[in-house]
């Protein structure tokens, strides 16, 4: 009887534990929790993404789940939050501390956030690319981690749930493109058009170049019609999935005074 072999790969843990040790090393360094009493929580993320955690903190332990929809606190029962804040990482993690310790429980989510970045990047890329060695995927993957657009936005939390699903999004696109199961492309684009709907639309123009390189310098001259039909499918079902959070987002952009900032006459 033949014995199944682990398909795990140690190497997978490797960029990980070097991104989460050089991270522990940035907070040591500059007195972040849990070695010091300074903070991350700054700019986007101190006032709008922390109230909406307690928001949706304060919905879920107060058993008001209508808070989730609406805050009746604020103007005209202003929206802060929806319901798809319970399928969001950050907001089912804050629920396991205690409202005081969840500015802290902040800090330490970037800490994870930023070794699962690192996780799934070495992940999709020795599965996109077989021949890479070991100290190629690690070194790229740590590279991917800590990359300009991390240390710029950071602060933006949920921005990071796209970088770490971006690497799996890419390795899904190419089982598509080979004609492999369709089903994982299609909920991992469709929960970011409909939770990260603004990031999203860098995440298409990311796909429509990288699947057309692909098809053209990669896929096999017969099947490239079959390729670019089966990436069409995969799109298209996903725009459809997450058609409200579209229109929704497109309407509040084109509302916004910092849309139409540029129609000022200054004198």
């Amino acid at each position: 009887m033949k014995k199944k072999t682990s398909s795990f790969n140690p190497v997978w843990l490797i960029a990980p534990a070097i991104v989460i040790v050089w991270m522990l090393c940035v907070y040591y360094i500059n007195g972040i929790y849990p070695f010091g009493v300074s903070s991350l929580l700054s700019y986007d993320l101190y006032n709008g993404g922390l109230p909406d955690i307690y928001q949706v903190y304060d919905a879920w332990h107060s058993g008001d789940f209508t808070r989730l929809i609406y805050d009746f606190t604020t103007a005209a029962g202003f929206q802060r939050v929806s319901l798809l804040s319970i399928i969001q990482p950050r907001y089912i993690y804050s629920l396991f501390f205690s409202r005081e310790f969840l500015p802290r429980a902040i800090d330490l989510f970037f800490v994870f956030e930023f070794g699962l970045i690192g996780f799934t990047s070495s992940y999709s890329f020795s599965k996109i690319f077989p021949k890479l060695s070991p100290v190629g995927n690690v070194l790229i993957s740590v590279m991917y981690a800590f990359n300009g657009f991390n240390m710029m936005y950071l602060t933006n939390i949920d921005w990071l749930d796209v970088v770490a699903l971006f690497p799996l999004l890419m390795l899904f696109a190419v089982n598509l493109l080979e004609g492999k199961n369709k089903i994982p492309f299609f909920f991992v684009l469709s929960y970011l058009m409909i939770i990260h709907t603004y990031m999203a639309f860098f995440v298409v123009i990311s796909l429509i170049i990288f699947g057309g390189l692909y098809i053209y310098i990669v896929v096999e001259k017969e099947k490239r019609k079959k390729a670019v039909l089966n990436l069409g499918i995969g799109a298209a079902a996903s725009l459809v999935a997450s058609a409200y959070s579209i229109i929704n987002c497109a309407i509040g952009v084109l509302s916004s005074a910092r849309f139409g900032v540029g129609s000022y006459v200054r004198n």
